[in-house]
Order: C-alpha cells, then structure tokens, then sequence
C-alpha cells in the first residue's frame, strides 16, 4: 500500500487511510465541504458514492481551491514517486510543500519513520493534472526553481 496525504492550508499532514475519497466523506467537514454536496456530485455523474469518478474529481478540486494540498506516493514501478495535485502554487503552498518535504527527507517521523530518498522524483500538478513543477525531492524541500502562480 502506498502512502497518501492531504496537507490543510494551516499546514498539517493529514494522514489517507485509502483513498483520498474516502477520508473525505469520513469527515466532510474538516475538509470544509458537507456530506450534502460530496452525495449531491455523486448523483449528478451517477457514480457509486466514494467511486473514484468525475463526482470525486470535483470534491476534490473544490478542496484544492480552498488551498488544501493532495500528496499520493507512487508504487515502486512509477517513474515519479510523489504526485502532488494544488489549486496553483502560491508562496503558501511552496512554504507547505518545502516543510512536507523536508520531513520526509529527514525521517525520524510517525509519516516518514526512515528518511526518503533525495532523489525521488516528484511531479507538482494542477487540479486539470497540468505539471507544474517536476523535480527530486530534495528539490522540493530547497523551492529549488519551485515557480510561483498567481
């Protein structure tokens, strides 16, 4: 199973049991939408609740837009370790990005217990899963050529 994570526009590291889904209709509301909304996207595409379909895509792009960050780690096979899906990459989320990966690579942590590899490769996307940044971790963690969207 492969790791996953929320960041929240306060910065905390929000721990995905499964699927990024699934933790939020778990509990809409510290994710800032309600059950009504996340049930209501489900119905209109005519998908299974927490399926991962179009329904899924717009609760999770009204999340990103209220600045909140999806970090997914890739299997072993992948030739890019982390995805990371944002609204844009505002100085907020580069700072949020940066002290995500400077965790990782230090290690010592419940999330990361042995330190990551420098060199793992990471994609930054926006919500359309446009790249915005491709880099190593340890880039990640210096904003090493991380731009800026406004």
């Amino acid at each position: 199973m492969t790791r996953a994570f929320f960041i929240s526009p306060a910065g905390d590291l929000v721990p995905v049991p499964t699927s990024h889904i699934a933790a939020v209709i778990a509990d809409p509301s510290h994710f800032g939408v309600t059950r009504a909304f996340i049930e209501a996207r489900h119905q209109h595409y005519n998908e299974p609740l927490g399926s991962e379909g179009h329904a899924r895509d717009e609760v999770l792009l009204q999340m990103l837009d209220a600045s909140w960050i999806r970090i997914r780690e890739q299997p072993p096979k992948e030739p890019v370790r982390w995805h990371v899906q944002l609204a844009a990459l505002t100085d907020g989320h580069r700072a949020r990005l940066q002290q995500f990966a400077q965790d990782a690579l230090r290690g010592g942590t419940e999330h990361f217990p042995q330190p990551e590899w420098c060199i793992d490769p990471v994609v930054v996307m926006d919500g359309t899963r446009a790249t915005l940044w491709r880099g190593t971790l340890a880039g990640l963690a210096a904003a090493e050529n991380v731009p800026v969207t406004l």
